[in-house]
């Protein structure tokens, strides 16, 4: 497993991986993607089991100033620039660093065109932030195979770019328009095209209908041309953050796309044709306004995760419960009002989110169907900011549970059936009106995290809570609880326990530290719980 080192962004990049002992993943301190370190770890560790030759890396950064999808290596004195894919390129972070053995080179700073760049005959990759026009030295670069330009507002682009027989992937940040040869590069798969408020998506651009990605995002993009069916190749389509109200009924034409996304648009319903994009494998169109799905979705029989959250449905049609291969259903923050009781249709479900951002007037959810206990895949459950008031005590068969949120509902008591949970590793049960526990709690073994803040009605822990021997932090702030069983001085692995001043007397609080010296215990005010 390679360590992950938090970092300071002022250090150059030559310092980050200079005299790092082998093996290491460094990330950026400042970086926004700081928190999703672990999701990148492990895409880049699964590299190593395709191409061995990742191994012999010295050190590894990810950040997404350099780039989303790749990172930087260092074997020796060189550095590497590396995509998800296993594709190796000699890189150079600077002009003057690079040589005609350089196949990557990144250029962050705005810049006159660099004429002597034409004599890189072996750049591959290459990222460019120009202030004017694009120099004709651009088509000597005939092995390049990815350009990204940054803010060519006003620069011309040189009919040279028509010369680059490789070139695969584009990328246009910031363009007041589009480069009339842009519609000539006939070898070009991925397009991607943003911040770009000025651009409307012409019938040229049907000119390139040999794409396979297609980005086009942060540009107030308000409409898709219907003739965009002639794009038989596509296979991803990112259309987020514009302000796109509608889709065309020959999105149906798509026959191999494998990913759409549509977040943060206007969206108020999708097409039935939808469901004739039999190869699409993830829908995310979480923030819009969708009110209702079309019952076609179930058709899609490939589809893994589909993303909701933030739009206005009250129901969900029972045929999206026959789309079977679902994996990953985000439904927060969305006005539903009862669950379909064929959602147990799902067996493949791994993560249902149901939660809300915060407690609100609308409808929301009071009880949860029986069948849901037919979800055997289910590792992560949230319905925070609910009106729950019961648990189906049919919850106990889904064993596959690691994680279970059910913050801010209105839960007097717990099923028993619960202590069946033997994977749960985090209960989250704050802000509910509980006032027991089921002696079958204890027999949660893989139990680390359990909070039961803001319960005032619950005055005890169950006695044998002594034998959750893997417990790490247990919160208890603002409940009722005076004392804590004896049995509490078994839990070995307890880091951190929450209460509220002057919950538990000192005298009690002295005995339990002295049984677990390794214990941290936290006191907070009783209101900032509330």
């Amino acid at each position: 497993m390679k360590k992950i080192l938090l970092i300071s962004y002022c250090l150059s990049l030559s310092m980050y991986l200079f005299g790092q002992e082998k093996p290491v993943i460094l990330f950026l301190l400042d970086d926004p993607m700081i928190e999703k370190t672990e999701e990148i770890q492990a895409r880049i560790e699964a590299q190593y089991l395709a191409h061995a030759d990742l191994l012999e890396l010295d050190s590894i950064l990810y950040s997404t100033d350099l780039s989303k999808e790749h990172f930087l290596g260092k074997k020796g004195n060189s550095f590497y620039l590396v995509d998800f894919a296993g594709q190796q390129y000699l890189f150079a972070e600077e002009l003057a660093q690079a040589d005609t053995a350089t196949e990557a080179l990144i250029l962050r700073e705005p810049m006159d065109f660099p004429k002597e760049i034409g004599q890189l005959k072996n750049l591959k990759y290459l990222q460019l932030n120009l202030n004017g026009d694009m120099g004709a030295e651009i088509g000597q670069l005939q092995e390049l195979q990815t350009l990204q330009l940054w803010q060519n507002q006003e620069g011309r682009f040189s009919s040279a770019i028509r010369k680059l027989p490789k070139l695969e992937n584009l990328m246009l940040s910031g363009c007041s328009k589009l480069p009339w040869q842009l519609y000539h590069l006939k070898s070009l798969k991925k397009l991607s095209i943003e911040l770009n408020t000025e651009i409307t998506l012409s019938r040229s651009i049907n000119q390139l209908s040999q794409l396979e990605e297609l980005s086009w995002t942060y540009s107030s993009l308000e409409r898709l041309d219907g003739n965009m069916a002639i794009f038989k190749r596509l296979k991803r389509l990112d259309l987020g953050r514009n302000i796109l109200n509608s889709l065309p009924p020959t999105i149906g034409t798509w026959k191999n796309l494998r990913e759409l996304r549509l977040s943060e648009n206007n969206l108020e319903t999708l097409p039935k044709a939808i469901g004739q994009c039999q190869a699409l494998e993830q829908l995310i169109v979480h923030d819009n306004a969708l009110a209702t799905l079309p019952e076609s979705m179930g058709q899609l029989k490939q589809l893994k995760t589909l993303e909701l959250q933030g739009n206005q449905l009250e129901r969900l049609p029972a045929g999206l419960m026959q789309a079977e291969a679902l994996r990953i259903l985000d439904l927060g923050d969305n006005p539903l009002r009862q669950l379909p009781e064929e959602i147990g249709n799902l067996k493949q479900l791994e993560v249902l989110n149901l939660g809300k951002d915060q407690l609100s007037e609308g409808d929301q959810l009071v009880s949860l169907p029986n069948s849901l206990g037919q979800l055997q895949q289910l590792e992560k459950l949230i319905v925070n900011n609910n009106r729950l008031r019961t648990l189906p005590k049919s919850l106990g068969n889904c064993r596959s549970i690691r994680n279970l949120e059910l913050i801010n509902n209105q839960l007097t008591a717990l099923p028993s059936s619960l202590g069946q949970l033997e994977k749960l590793e985090n209960l989250f049960l704050r802000g509910n009106n509980l006032q027991a526990l089921p002696d079958s709690l204890s027999r949660l073994q893989s139990l680390e995290w359990l909070d039961l803040s803001n319960n005032n009605r619950l005055t005890a822990l169950p006695e044998d809570i002594g034998a959750l021997d893997q417990l790490k932090n247990l919160d208890i702030s603002g409940t009722g609880i005076k004392h804590l069983p004896k049995s509490i001085e078994k839990l070995d692995a307890l880091e951190y326990l929450v209460i509220h001043k002057g919950q538990i007397s000192e005298e009690e609080l002295r005995r339990i530290h002295k049984s677990l010296p390794s214990l941290t215990t936290y006191l907070v005010e009783k209101e900032s719980r509330l």
